[in-house]
C-alpha cells in the first residue's frame, strides 16, 4: 500500500517542498541536503530508489585513475615483458627506477633504440669513439633532436681523424659520392614526408614557392627541382 507523502517530509537526504501537479508525470519537489533542488516521483519516494539528488552516488563512487594516459605507461610494459629487466609491480616503482637509471628524458624518446642506431653506437664502441656520450640512449636522445630519421640517415665524422662526438658528429646520406648532411639537406629547402617516405623540395622566387612533386628517390626529385631551379635563375643547380 502506498505511503501517503505530506509536504516537509523526509526520505533520505530529500526533503518534501510541494508536489507539482503542472509536471507530466506529476513529481515532489525536493530539497536535497546539499541545497539542491530534485523533482523525483511518489513511487521513487516510497520504494526508497532515490535518496539524494545524486551527490551521494558520486561521492561513495571511487574514482579511478587512467594509467594508460600516463606518458610512462606502455614502456612500463615493455619492459616488464622484457627479460633483460627486472619485473615492476606498480607503475610508480617503474617510474622512481627508469628516472634514476637513465639520462634522458621521456619526451625525448619518442624514439625507441633501433637496430640501426644501434648498430652505430656498437661500432663506435668497438673502436673507442664514443667522444662524449653517455650511453646508447644518449646517443638516440641526441640524433633525434638533431634531424635523424630512421631508414635514410647515416652517421658521419666531420672529421675523420677524430673520435665522434656531438661536435664531430653529424647524420646524413651520401649521394654519388657526396655527404648530404641534414644542416645542408634543410638549407636547400629539401624535404622529407615521414608518413609517406617520399622526398619533396621548395624553391621561393620574387615571392612565390615553388613546391616538386614527391618522389620515392633523391635522385628524381632532384632532377625536377634542378630543371625549376634552372627555369626561375636562369643557372644550373650545382649540389655541392
Amino acid at each position: 500500500m502506498k505511503k501517503k507523502i505530506l509536504e516537509k517530509q523526509k526520505f533520505g537526504s530529500l526533503t518534501t517542498i510541494k508536489y507539482m501537479k503542472d509536471l507530466k508525470p506529476p513529481k515532489w519537489k525536493c530539497r536535497c541536503s546539499c541545497g539542491k533542488i530534485a523533482y523525483v516521483s511518489t513511487r521513487d519516494l516510497n520504494s526508497g530508489n532515490t535518496k539524494s539528488c545524486g551527490c551521494k552516488s558520486k561521492k561513495n563512487k571511487p574514482q579511478k585513475k587512467c594509467v594508460s594516459k600516463d606518458p610512462y605507461y606502455m614502456r612500463w610494459k615493455y619492459y616488464n615483458n622484457n627479460e633483460k629487466y627486472p619485473t615492476f609491480k606498480t607503475l610508480n616503482e617503474f617510474k622512481r627506477w627508469y628516472l634514476k637509471h637513465k639520462n634522458f628524458k621521456f619526451k625525448t624518446t619518442k624514439n625507441i633504440v633501433t637496430k640501426r642506431l644501434r648498430n652505430q653506437w656498437n661500432n663506435c664502441v668497438s673502436k673507442n669513439q664514443t667522444g662524449i656520450f653517455k650511453d646508447v640512449y644518449d646517443y638516440c636522445s641526441w640524433a633525434y633532436n638533431h634531424g635523424y630519421i630512421e631508414g635514410i640517415h647515416t652517421l658521419h665524422r666531420k672529421n675523420k681523424n677524430r673520435p665522434h662526438s656531438k661536435r664531430n658528429s653529424e647524420f646524413g646520406f651520401f649521394y654519388k659520392s657526396k655527404f648530404v648532411s641534414v644542416k645542408k639537406f634543410n638549407s636547400y629547402h629539401f624535404k622529407f614526408d615521414k608518413n609517406k617516405k617520399q622526398f619533396y623540395g621548395y624553391i621561393k622566387y620574387k615571392g612565390v614557392t615553388k613546391f616538386t612533386d614527391k618522389y620515392d628517390s633523391f635522385q628524381d626529385m632532384l632532377n625536377e627541382y634542378s630543371y625549376l631551379y634552372k627555369l626561375l635563375f636562369k643557372s644550373d643547380f650545382l649540389l655541392t
